[in-house]
């Protein structure tokens, strides 16, 4: 029986075949080895190296295929999702930092102008308490000579008495020429007598000895100086102790 319509039909198929899927030369050649009769070995071990071309073709292209969807994968969870959580709390840990800092920044700008309202009551303070000393301190000057003034107080209240007593007028001009210009030399230290005569009572510069009632008269009303007082730089050294008229 003859085969050789079999082998060639075969043949022009792996041809075919071979063609279509770019087989190597010596594959084909295997396959014409087909012709010289050991057909049963050769046409399976054909057909098992085909298919193993084919599938390993598409074994690979699966395997890439597959490589590339773990690649996307990677790089999906590398780039995507996670990355974009990241800068999610980056962002919002940094707007929590710059919350905080405008917090401290408010909190120190309250406290630098507490420091500068303490520092103002605190100069106003130190000038006040400078006005105040040199203040005390020209007081002290103007009443460093109050105790030597008061002790010659006496001696103008026993001129006065003895004008008082003296009828010789020329006497008594003279001694009170004397009187006058004792007083002025004590006014040069700030000395002045306190006139009070038919004047309102005044408690601070008066002292009230004796009292009389009158008629039309609304107020205390001082009518006569039984002891002269004196005023040290508008402070009294001491005060004038008087006769006052009372309202009825």
């Amino acid at each position: 029986m003859d085969f050789d319509w079999f082998f060639d039909d075969d043949f022009s198929q792996l041809e075919d075949l071979a063609e279509s899927d770019g087989l190597e030369a010596d594959d084909v050649g295997d396959s014409e080895a087909m012709e010289g009769g050991d057909a049963s070995v050769r046409r399976p071990r054909h057909h098992h190296r085909h298919g193993r071309n084919r599938h390993g073709d598409l074994a690979s292209s699966s395997g890439a295929s597959s490589a590339d969807d773990a690649a996307d994968d990677v790089s999906e969870q590398q780039g995507g999702k996670p990355q974009g959580k990241d800068a999610t709390l980056k962002i919002a840990e940094l707007v929590s930092k710059v919350k905080e800092l405008e917090e401290k920044c408010k909190s120190l700008e309250d406290e630098k102008t507490d420091l500068f309202n303490k520092m103002l009551l605190v100069k106003a303070d130190g000038e006040n308490y400078r006005k105040r000393l040199e203040k005390d301190k020209e007081e002290t000057v103007r009443l460093a000579n109050k105790g030597i003034v008061s002790d010659l107080l006496p001696g103008l209240d026993s001129i006065d008495v003895a004008l008082a007593s003296i009828s010789d007028e020329g006497i008594r001009q003279g001694i009170e020429m004397i009187r006058s210009s004792f007083l002025s030399s004590l006014g040069k230290w700030g000395l002045q007598m306190i006139s009070p005569i038919d004047k309102e009572f005044d408690p601070m510069e008066c002292e009230a000895c004796m009292f009389e009632e009158r008629e039309g008269i609304d107020k205390e009303i001082v009518i006569e100086v039984l002891q002269a007082g004196y005023l040290l730089h508008g402070k009294v050294v001491r005060p004038a102790k008087v006769k006052i008229a009372k309202p009825v």
